[in-house]
């Protein structure tokens, strides 16, 4: 399995969560870290869709 390194920023705007693995970044926008949160263990399915 390859590495994962998560960095969750909070911003003015929202919540930002970005994924970065083998030269590859994401980033998903949250409204809060509530909803930040509650996508955390889903983001292998989140990867996977796209």
């Amino acid at each position: 399995m390859a590495k994962k390194v998560i960095t969750i920023l909070e911003e003015a705007e929202g919540v930002v969560i970005e994924i970065r693995t083998n030269g590859r970044s994401v980033k998903y926008e949250c409204e809060d870290l509530d909803e930040a949160f509650e996508v955390l263990p889903h983001l292998d399915e989140l990867q996977a869709g796209e």
